[in-house]
């Protein structure tokens, strides 16, 4: 641990779970299979008893919870079944008589005969009792499943670790991330989540290229565990960047308490699309095929705009020239809100070699950027199209090609 220059401030690093806590997570995963094909409420008690063996408290709560989301529970009856059940229950309950209080067990076995239905009977077959078909839809009454055979110790740290990681930033006040590069998935999941996101240029920086602020609306008031749970919803899109440094924020008592997570740190990534239309999978997939002398690449670095960040689509590369250098933007269809506020940041950018695929549909030529080159598509983008646009920046060049076969090689004798 060290201080921060303010005295009312100290900075920590997670103590995160490893291959040294292994032997103790085995043993947890020989104890969970004795209690497979029972209720989750039994193995749950069982986790509040001491276990015989040794186990760091604090981290086994995260396992616990990479427990209870890798492994699924066996498939339980139908919901509806049982909910009719339980409503014909009591609607027999309510019409018996209860003159003779003390004939419990002869009522309940009248109810039990009067229900009609497979469940019983196919209950019965597998031993199980009328008591936990009753209940079964409820999670507690849920069985336990096997672990599946390609389960891993290594997924269960990852998962583990994860949690760990969401139950820091889950308590803090707001966080601040240095990043390079993939800073879209992130700023896309804070504006759906309603999050205050403050993003800027890291200037002075050779190892992060931006900078991003988030918090809830009240943050700057008081914490609260609702913006706290959507905050950690931005945790599985850190491993997509290129590099990041987190520091996160947590009030405790009379300090403020600083975590620092960084690249490198075990965090299980999010699953996201690559790509956010097929439009741009299509013009990837062709443009890859029609030249070998340039690299397309995905999500770029972002652009300053004054107090703003814009976010082009696609970088166009020369493999060996690095000053041969394009932003591509892909507008399709879009809200007319959008639409004005995408030209009016363009506009003010004012970047250099900047290519503007637009719809037809959209209609407004007359509205982009002057030093843009347009290329205007139907239904997907012609990488032809943008080669040509590129080779009229070329050396002073145009390059005017006809077919896809023939554009790489007229605009590779254009460089030459």
């Amino acid at each position: 641990m060290s201080l921060d220059s303010s005295p009312n401030k100290t900075i920590q690093r997670p103590h995160f779970i490893g291959h040294n806590d292994e032997p103790w997570i085995q043993s947890l995963l020989d104890e969970y299979q004795r209690f497979e094909g029972r209720p989750i409420r039994d193995w749950h008690q069982r986790l509040k008893e001491p276990l015989p063996f040794y186990h760091p408290r604090r981290k086994l709560r995260f396992v616990i919870k990479a427990f209870d989301e890798m492994f699924s529970f066996q498939k339980s009856h139908p919901r509806k079944k049982i909910q009719e059940m339980r409503h014909e229950l009591f609607q027999l309950s309510e019409n018996f008589p209860y003159d003779n209080p003390r004939d419990l067990m002869e009522r309940r076995s009248n109810i039990i005969g009067n229900l009609s239905g497979s469940l019983i009977s196919d209950a019965e077959e597998r031993g199980e009792s009328f008591e936990h078909i009753l209940f079964s839809d409820l999670r507690s009454e849920r069985l336990l499943a096997p672990i599946p055979a390609d389960t891993s110790i290594s997924d269960l740290i990852l998962a583990a670790n994860t949690y760990l990681i969401k139950s820091i930033i889950q308590r803090s006040q707001r966080i601040d991330i240095s990043l390079r590069g993939k800073l879209r998935p992130i700023v896309r999941q804070a504006s759906l989540r309603g999050l205050i996101c403050v993003a800027r240029t890291h200037s002075g920086s050779t190892e992060f290229d931006a900078f991003l602020s988030l918090s809830g609306p009240l943050g700057l008031f008081r914490h609260t565990k609702l913006y706290g749970r959507l905050l950690t919803e931005i945790v599985p899109f850190l491993p997509l960047t290129d590099r990041f440094s987190l520091k996160a924020f947590v009030p405790e008592r009379d300090q403020m308490r600083i975590w620092t997570i960084q690249s490198g740190d075990p965090i299980r990534q999010a699953s996201t699309q690559k790509f956010d239309s097929q439009i741009e999978r299509n013009f990837f997939r062709d443009f890859c095929k029609v030249t070998s002398d340039f690299d397309l690449i995905r999500e770029p670095q972002a652009v300053a705009v004054d107090d703003r960040i814009i976010f082009p689509d696609f970088a166009i590369r020369h493999r060996t020239n690095c000053e041969q250098f394009w932003l591509l933007e892909i507008v399709g269809y879009w809200t007319n809100a959008y639409l004005q506020k995408k030209i009016e940041s363009l506009q003010q950018a004012k970047i250099k070699n900047l290519i503007i695929c637009v719809s037809r549909k959209l209609g407004c030529s007359d509205q982009w950027p002057s030093n843009a080159q347009l290329i205007f598509f139907d239904r997907w983008v012609d990488p032809s199209e943008v080669l040509r646009a590129m080779g009229g920046q070329i050396n002073g060049k145009a390059v005017f090609t006809t077919n896809r076969e023939s554009c790489n090689a007229i605009l590779a004798s254009s460089l030459e």
